[in-house]
C-alpha cells in the first residue's frame, strides 16, 4: 500500500499540471477564424515578417499543449513503470517522445514568427 501512495503522490500533480496547461490551450481565445485552426495560422507564418504576434500566440500554444501532453503522459509512464506494466510503460514512451516532437515544432514556428 505504501508504494501505492507515492506512485499517486507523483502521478497527481504532473498530471494536474499536464492538463491545466492542456486546458490553457483550448480555453485560450483563438485568433483564427473557426476553433483549432491555431496549428495552420502557425505554420504560414514567414520568416520576414517581425514580431507576428498572431503567429507567436498559435505557436506558443502548440507549445503548451506538447508540454500538457509530456507531463500528463510522463506520469502516466511512471505510473506503469512502477507498477511493472513495461509493454504500456514503452507505449508512454513512444508518445511522450511524438510530443516531443511537436514541442520542437512549435518552438521552431515561435522563432519563425518572431524573427
Amino acid at each position: 500500500m505504501p508504494e501505492q501512495s507515492q506512485s499517486f503522490k507523483v502521478f497527481g500533480p504532473l498530471c494536474l499540471l499536464g492538463t491545466g496547461f492542456s486546458c490553457l490551450v483550448f480555453f485560450a481565445p483563438d485568433p483564427g477564424l473557426h476553433f483549432g485552426s491555431f496549428f495552420a495560422i502557425a505554420a504560414q507564418s514567414a520568416w520576414g515578417n517581425w514580431l507576428d504576434l498572431k503567429a507567436a500566440w498559435c505557436s506558443l500554444k502548440i507549445v503548451l499543449f506538447c508540454l500538457g501532453l509530456l507531463l500528463a503522459l510522463d506520469s502516466l509512464g511512471m505510473i506503469f513503470l512502477r507498477r511493472r506494466r513495461e509493454d504500456l510503460f514503452w507505449g508512454a514512451f513512444l508518445l511522450q517522445c511524438a510530443a516531443s516532437c511537436g514541442l520542437v515544432a512549435g518552438g521552431f514556428f515561435l522563432l519563425k514568427a518572431l524573427l
